[in-house]
């Protein structure tokens, strides 16, 4: 008789498992035979990838739940009402908190990786070494992250390590303190690095098979947060000691730069710098962007959501940056804050440094560069361009037929091509480029065509040596039919800044379509390099195309200010190329590294970070900052007057990126930031601007209980069952 291991999901969800194997079938059935799966290539490979997921994604939802910013409906926006009022929504049992709520998701993908790493030494299907070594290192990583996911939100949890089997006695069960599932995590990692660092184990490498994966630069980056975090005041308990987390935090940073990674400098004329141009470049091969270690969202979608009112077919302003966070950017200049303080305790009575160089006349000029990266404010530019010449260069293309086609045949007749579509998936690559395009700001695809009928669905691939299968547009490329000449016109601006593509021999593949049918007449193929012309103003005075909310119309902002990060300036319905967001950057890893070895060092003692590699905490800063373009932290400082300084650069640097709702609370300082979040009304009068502060509803948000997320009831039901416990975190109700 076979022999089945019956799951038994007590601590954790029932879980649907979406999946067409029959391996994840029969799990999702509640009964499988793992000996089974563990005898065969196949299945163990589904499964290993079934332990893969990075559930949670950082999300602009976060600003709304500390002092970066307020949502357009905030009265509407039941996830922060819910939260700020102490209430668990009954409905759904949970308050749909910032940054996800993984309890349940991340316990079964736990016992997943439990399952792989109880049975993987043990398989029989002849996997090669290295290879089988590989996997178990990323799925130790997995585990770690997981178990990190869960302790970052909710404190300590129940750790388990082994495959729960039926006779499992839960109310022995306990939860974990914070350093304790802190040790799990970093125990876990350093096992992951143990793997083989070879092409099929585990390597340091960024070949394309590793997209989404946790690479060995993520797995430092998990530790660096975590011993990051341990050292907080909210989770220090001296287990874990300030020195150890500096190793930790050094070691991760050495290792990332030993190994290729570094922040991103590259510049362009489509944005104003090159912190700007790093959140719009999705770069997924790593040919510019070296200072990514883990992205896992999607590409965002602001022009609509989240996006100004002056866009055509916007719909909501979505999350906007508070005056909070404006008056915590420093003076470029100078490097000072230009408010160090306020006379009122609803914050619109500010302290004005005079030795900053700000003018609370003209309060947007000369400010930290990341301001006008991040920020939409009155008077900013909608869009950048070349000053001096305008660029505007042709490259022109022809029709290779003998190249390579497919379900289309191609002739020329006099000036002209002839293209007709005969089967489901017609294309034909052009001839390749004769010059580099040499980065251009605004790069499009033009040709006369005649066209017998409408094609809704066409594509164009980049080809270029040794590129990966689907590097395209979305087939989304609309032709339409045209019985005279016209010009057809398409923005390759994501090809040559995201993909790589533009250099000399590079062809494009032109995909026709899903059918036969059809009849093209193209001619005057041409890849034009141009300037981008400027345009209006952002307005955010009242009356003003983006200004300020008007009795309530979520279009138009409530706080005076739009976001800038990730959102493209020429984004807009049916031609999306706004950017995404990072769950680990490079950056990160030196601002970590500064907040651990200022409080074991001191700001400016160099600390070895590996082999003939120093670096102090306030190195660890200036090299964020001179990449912002920055003045350095000062020598000398005292470390309360570091820390502060520390604690802003960490809040400018990593706006709007869901670092912020965790810092404020495992510093403490929720009751100082989060309570009073503020806004400027801007009025025109004279030719000029009146600046007025103004101040929301305050939120109640002065008890520790907003410290932690509260368990979903319907999970700590569950527990409570099994355990006879109550977990839940204090001062939420169960």
């Amino acid at each position: 008789m076979r022999k089945y291991i019956i799951i038994l999901l007590m601590i954790v969800p029932s879980v649907l498992y979406m999946s067409c194997t029959d391996v994840l079938d029969a799990e999702a059935d509640g009964r499988i035979n793992f000996e089974e799966i563990f005898k065969n290539q196949t299945k163990i490979s589904e499964y290993y990838n079934s332990c893969l997921n990075s559930l949670v994604e950082p999300d602009l939802k976060s600003m709304a739940f500390c002092d970066e910013g307020q949502h357009a409906s905030f009265y509407e926006d039941n996830g922060t009402i819910l939260w700020y009022s102490g209430q668990i929504n009954t409905d759904n049992h949970t308050i749909n908190p910032y940054g996800g709520d993984p309890w349940g998701s991340a316990y079964s993908q736990i016992r997943r990786c439990n399952i792989f790493l109880n049975y993987i030494d043990n398989e029989t299907a002849g996997l090669v070494p290295d290879q089988k070594e590989g996997w178990k290192s990323e799925i130790y990583a997995m585990r770690g992250y997981y178990y990190w996911l869960l302790a970052k939100r909710y404190g300590g949890v129940p750790v388990f390590l082994d495959v729960i089997q039926p006779e499992h006695d839960f109310t022995q069960d306990r939860k974990a303190s914070f350093s304790e599932v802190v040790k799990y995590v970093i125990a876990d990692s350093e096992k992951a690095l143990a793997g083989p660092d070879t092409s099929i184990g585990y390597p340091w490498g960024f070949q394309d098979r590793l997209a989404g994966h946790l690479t060995r630069a993520g797995v430092h980056a998990v530790m660096s947060q975590a011993v990051t975090y341990a050292i907080s005041p909210l989770w220090y308990d001296g287990t874990i000691s300030k020195e150890y987390a500096t190793e930790i935090t050094g070691r991760a940073l050495y290792e990332c730069l030993a190994h290729g990674y570094e922040l991103f400098t590259s510049t362009s004329e489509e944005a104003q710098n090159a912190y700007a141009l790093y959140f719009l470049t999705l770069d997924n091969r790593r040919t510019v962007d070296k200072e990514t270690i883990y992205r896992v969202g999607s590409q965002m979608n602001l022009w609509n959501g989240c996006g100004l009112p002056s866009t055509p077919g916007q719909t909501n302003a979505g999350y906007c940056p508070s005056q909070n966070i404006v008056d915590s950017y420093e003076m470029q200049a100078t490097g000072l804050l230009p408010i160090i303080g306020y006379e009122d305790n609803r914050k619109l009575v500010p302290i004005i440094n005079p030795t900053s160089g700000y003018d609370e006349q003209n309060p947007y000029e000369g400010r930290d560069p990341r301001f006008e990266a991040s920020i939409y404010y009155n008077g900013a530019l909608r869009s950048l361009g070349q000053q001096g010449e305008n660029r505007d260069e042709h490259h022109d293309l022809t029709i290779d037929g003998g190249f390579d086609t497919n379900e289309l045949s191609v002739s020329k007749e006099d000036d002209h091509f002839i293209l007709e579509t005969n089967g489901g998936d017609p294309y034909v690559y052009t001839s390749g480029l004769l010059n580099d395009l040499d980065s251009p700001p605004s790069t499009t695809i033009t040709f006369e065509y005649k066209l017998n009928r409408t094609i809704p669905n066409a594509q164009f691939f980049y080809g270029r040596p040794h590129a990966a299968g689907g590097v395209s547009t979305g087939e989304d490329v609309y032709i339409e039919a045209a019985d005279d000449w016209k010009t057809f016109e398409y923005n390759l601006n994501e090809a040559v800044f995201t993909h790589g593509w533009g250099y000399k021999g590079h062809r494009l593949r032109i995909d026709l379509g899903s059918e036969g049918g059809y009849k093209l007449y193209i001619k005057n193929i041409r890849i034009n390099v141009k300037s981008i012309t400027l345009s209006s103003k952002v307005e955010t005075f009242v009356g003003g195309a983006d200004g300020i909310v008007v009795e309530g119309n979520r279009q138009f902002t409530p706080t005076g200010y739009y976001i800038r990060k990730y959102a493209h300036y020429d984004s807009k319905q049916g031609a999306n190329k706004d950017g995404a967001m990072r769950m680990f950057r490079l950056a990160e890893l030196y601002l970590n590294f500064a907040e651990t070895a200022y409080q074991s060092h001191g700001p400016d003692v160099k600390v070895q970070i590996g082999p003939g590699v120093s670096m102090s905490a306030c190195d660890a800063v200036n090299a964020v900052r001179e990449r912002a373009g920055m003045p350095p932290f000062p020598k000398g400082m005292p470390v309360d007057e570091f820390e502060k300084k520390y604690r802003n650069e960490r809040y400018i640097e990593l706006a709007f990126e869901g670092h912020r709702p965790f810092d404020v609370r495992r510093w403490k300082i929720l009751d100082e930031t989060d309570k009073t979040i503020s806004g400027m009304k801007i009025e025109k009068q004279n030719g000029g601007f009146t600046y007025n502060r103004f101040a929301f509803e305050e939120r109640k948000c002065n008890t520790d209980k907003f410290l932690m997320f509260p368990i979903n009831r319907g999970e700590l039901y569950k527990i409570m069952k099994q355990t006879g416990q109550n977990w839940q975190n204090p001062g939420w109700d169960y």
